[in-house]
Order: structure tokens, then C-alpha cells, then sequence
């Protein structure tokens, strides 16, 4: 067996949604499931060939779980971060980070606990981090009337660019993981929307993993799940959120304490982009649920080297045998966790180029219009929302004829003389002169114009002459 360690970066946001086989809205996950990286992999690899030996190396690499390509967790300040397991509790009130109770060794009455249920944490960086995701409102486009379809506004949630996550790839004969490593590394594109923004990562090789040493077990188990399990019911061939005793540990006459387990199930759909059609749903055991066995016979720890239940070749089937996190000698976890935060520090897509200034000077102005515009309008709204009141009644042609002439006028002094001189000027004649008049209006549009740049001065009046008349 070889066991190859990965990471992959998030060079743009990437959308990988809880149920794949759906339009309708999702929840994101907080991981990268190993089917991604196995559909990377089978878009190479993946041939229909009739020779016996071509199918057999199909079946390894993608089907019978001789190749398994891990689930991607969250990779921070150099470590992995596991879903918290279910089995953890705190006091209603508490923070995520004070004093956790494990549910199979509670002893206390009259405390109030509730089930921690999200979050993520490292027990060698003592940290408790939560993933963050970020939220864009998206349109579906009309290629035909090139707009925006109606009623096809949709929202996304993503994982963010510039975060780091891990897995591995276990090779069971040792025969595919060369050729599975130079196929991963490098950019590619996972989860929906690809052909738009999202899912642009970059795969990178960090080494070989040891391989762990043999534990035997004996007396009371814990299990806890590192990744999502999916077992087959032995006699009906159903999926089943309870298996059994011997999928969970090897040993037949094992019992599983359910009163001290914690387990949570869900629906999980499957789309098979190969054949472009959904596959069977599955009936999964979520990340994070904990199995407590008390067993007849004992048990190794090599029984877990290749995964339990069904799907181990996408992810499915990681566990952990009596982790150090849910062990204690009273029912207090003897760790404190301190509270990250992840530096979301987006890595560079492209390499250097001789156009680099070109388009560096091109952002620059385009971020420097953005700023300007949004002064305009900071100063408009700034207008409107003081003396906004004492301008309602005035005839939007008065509003005209002042956008008129700042946009045919060319020097500031111009337009100060042409509407403000008290001989002349257009608020201080004709019919408009009462208008203007009335409520102090001129006084204070001559009085707000002092204070604005010359560089604003004429885009200033141009949107606030635009935006006035729409108060009446």
C-alpha cells in the first residue's frame, strides 16, 4: 500500500454543493469530496477498451477501491482540521472553545449541554476554526435576447479563494500512483459553474505518508467518522444508517452501544457527469458521527487501513479508532481549543508577463473611476438627505436647465456666474427667481457647491439636477 498526500488551492471561489444531482438550492459543503479527484483523474483515464486487462485497471482506479481518493479537508498554519465529531457538548451559553464534554462519558446531572454541531479543529494547533463561505447573487443569461433571463435570479454560496485544503490518495497494489500524480498536479476546474468564475484550483504533491503502525483493540471502541460512511444493509441491500457491528469493527459478536453513539444520517445525491445522468441516491453517515463498540473479540487497527462500508474510491469510509479527542479521564476533553481565524491570502493565477503594466495601470484607473463615482454619489445623497425636504415642489425644468449648463459649460467660474450673480444669474430672474427664492433653495445650492472639488464640481451638478426631480 502507498499512501500520496496532496494539497489543493483555491485560486478562485469553487461551488461544491451538499446535493449534486439537483438545480434546486443546496447547502454548500465544508470540504472537497474525493469523487472531485477521482473525476479528475477519470477524465483522462477513463476508457472503454475490450481487453480484460484495460478493465481491470479501470475497475482499480476508479470502482473496487484499490485507488482512493481522499476527501480534502480544510489545511491551516500547516494542519489538517476535522470536523468536530458529534459526541462533543458544551454548556447552553458556552463558547465553542470552553470546556467540552464527550457525550459517552458524561456523568453530571442538572447541567444543561447542547451538541456542538459545527466547526472545525486541529488538536496538534489547538485551534477551532469555522469555515467561512461567501455568498453572490447570479443571474441566468438569455443568449437570445442578450440579457438577464426572468425569474432566474439565483444565489451561490462558495468556499473562498485562497484557502488550502489536504487529502490523500491510497494505493493499494502501488501500481497507479505515479501515473494518479502526474494527472493531479497542476490547475484544474472542480464543482459547479466551472465555464464561469468558480472552481479553479491548483493541485499540489507534498509526499509520501508513512505508513501507520498496528494498534490492537480490545474491550470498549470508539469510532469516530472522518469522512462520510455509506454501508449496504447484508440482507435487504438497502443503504442503511445502521450498520452493523461487523462493518464497523471486523468483529461479528461486537455489540454497538447506541445509547452512547452519536450519529447523523442524510440523503446524498449522486450525479455521474461520465454519463451525464444521476445515479442511485445513498443513504449516508455524516463526517463527525461516533460509533462506541464494546467488543468480544479484539480487533486491529489494520481492519481500517482501507476504509469500512461502500464508496471508498471517492472519499467515503475514513475513520479514526479511539482518537485522543474523544478520550479523557473524567467527562471533560482534558484540552482547550483557542479561536482562528483563516488569512483568506489568494494566491496568483498567472505568471509574470511583459503586459503586467498595462493591465495593473488599467485596474488602477478603473478602481480610481469606482472611487470617483462613489464620492458623486456620496456627496448626492448627502444633499438630498440634509436639504432634501426643502427642495420638494420645485419644477423638475428648473432641474434642467441647471444640468444643462453644466454640461455645456466648461470652466466652474462660468457656471457660478451664469446661475448664481444676483444681476443676471438664471435663480435670480424671471419666473424661476420666486422658485428659488422660496425656502432659502439658492443660498444653500451656492453654499453646498463651495465645498465641492473642481475635479466633482460638474458630475456633482450633473447627478444631483438627475436624481432631484425624481423626489416629487
Amino acid at each position: 500500500m502507498k499512501i500520496y498526500r496532496y494539497k489543493c488551492s483555491l485560486l478562485s471561489d469553487v461551488i461544491i454543493t451538499a446535493d449534486a444531482a439537483t438545480e434546486a438550492p443546496s447547502d454548500i459543503l465544508e470540504y472537497i469530496p474525493g469523487s472531485k479527484f477521482l473525476g479528475i483523474v477519470a477524465s483522462v483515464l477513463y476508457e472503454n477498451e475490450e481487453d480484460e486487462d484495460q478493465k481491470s485497471r479501470i475497475l482499480d482506479l476508479f470502482h473496487n477501491g484499490t485507488v482512493q481518493y481522499g476527501d480534502a479537508n480544510l489545511f491551516w498554519k500547516d494542519s489538517e482540521f476535522l470536523k468536530v465529531p458529534f459526541s462533543w457538548y458544551k454548556e447552553k451559553g458556552a463558547t465553542d472553545y470552553d470546556d467540552i464534554y464527550i457525550h459517552h462519558l458524561i456523568q453530571s446531572r442538572g447541567k444543561q449541554l447542547k451538541q456542538m454541531r459545527s466547526g472545525y479543529f486541529s488538536m496538534e494547533k489547538r485551534s477551532f476554526i469555522n469555515v467561512h463561505k461567501r455568498f453572490s447573487l447570479k443571474s441566468a443569461q438569455d443568449s437570445e435576447k442578450r440579457k438577464s433571463k426572468d425569474e432566474q435570479m439565483f444565489g451561490y454560496q462558495s468556499l473562498i479563494a485562497g484557502s488550502e485544503w489536504i487529502f490523500d490518495v491510497v494505493d493499494q497494489k502501488g501500481d497507479y500512483a505515479e501515473e494518479i500524480k502526474n494527472i493531479l498536479r497542476g490547475t484544474h476546474r472542480i464543482g459547479r459553474s466551472r465555464s464561469a468564475e468558480y472552481g479553479l484550483v491548483e493541485i499540489e504533491f507534498l509526499g509520501r505518508e508513512q505508513y501507520p503502525g498496528t494498534e490492537i483493540y480490545s474491550g470498549e471502541i470508539v469510532v469516530y467518522a472522518k469522512s462520510n460512511l455509506c454501508f449496504v444493509d447484508e440482507y435487504s441491500g438497502e443503504y442503511t444508517s445502521q450498520p452493523s457491528a461487523k462493518q464497523l469493527c471486523g468483529d461479528p459478536e461486537a455489540k454497538i452501544l447506541w445509547e452512547h453513539s452519536q450519529v447523523r444520517s442524510r440523503n446524498y445525491k449522486v450525479w455521474n457527469r461520465h454519463r451525464w445522468n444521476k445515479d442511485r441516491d445513498r443513504l449516508i453517515i455524516e463526517r463527525g458521527s461516533v460509533f462506541v463498540l464494546k467488543l468480544k473479540n479484539e480487533v486491529t487497527s489494520d481492519f481500517y487501513l482501507g476504509g469500512i462500508g461502500s464508496h471508498v474510491a471517492e472519499g467515503f469510509g475514513k475513520v479514526v479508532a479511539n482518537p485522543e479527542f474523544l478520550k479523557s479521564d473524567s467527562e471533560v476533553l482534558p484540552v482547550r481549543f483557542a479561536k482562528d481565524s483563516i488569512d483568506y491570502s489568494q494566491k496568483s493565477v498567472v505568471e509574470e508577463g511583459d503586459q503586467d503594466d498595462i493591465i495593473f495601470e488599467t485596474l488602477k484607473k478603473r478602481h480610481e473611476r469606482n472611487d470617483f463615482d462613489f464620492q458623486i454619489d456620496r456627496r448626492v445623497n448627502d444633499f438630498e438627505r440634509e436639504y432634501g425636504n426643502r427642495f420638494n415642489g420645485l419644477k423638475p425644468n428648473q432641474w434642467s436647465t441647471l444640468r444643462n449648463y453644466a454640461k455645456h459649460l466648461e470652466k466652474r467660474e462660468d457656471f457660478i456666474e451664469m446661475i448664481f450673480n444676483t444681476e443676471f444669474g438664471f435663480v435670480y430672474r424671471g419666473q424661476s427667481e420666486r422658485e428659488w427664492r422660496e425656502k432659502g433653495r439658492r443660498i444653500v445650492l451656492e453654499k453646498f457647491l463651495e465645498d465641492i472639488p473642481d475635479s466633482q464640481f460638474f458630475p456633482f451638478v450633473i447627478k444631483l439636477s438627475s436624481q432631484m426631480p425624481k423626489r416629487n
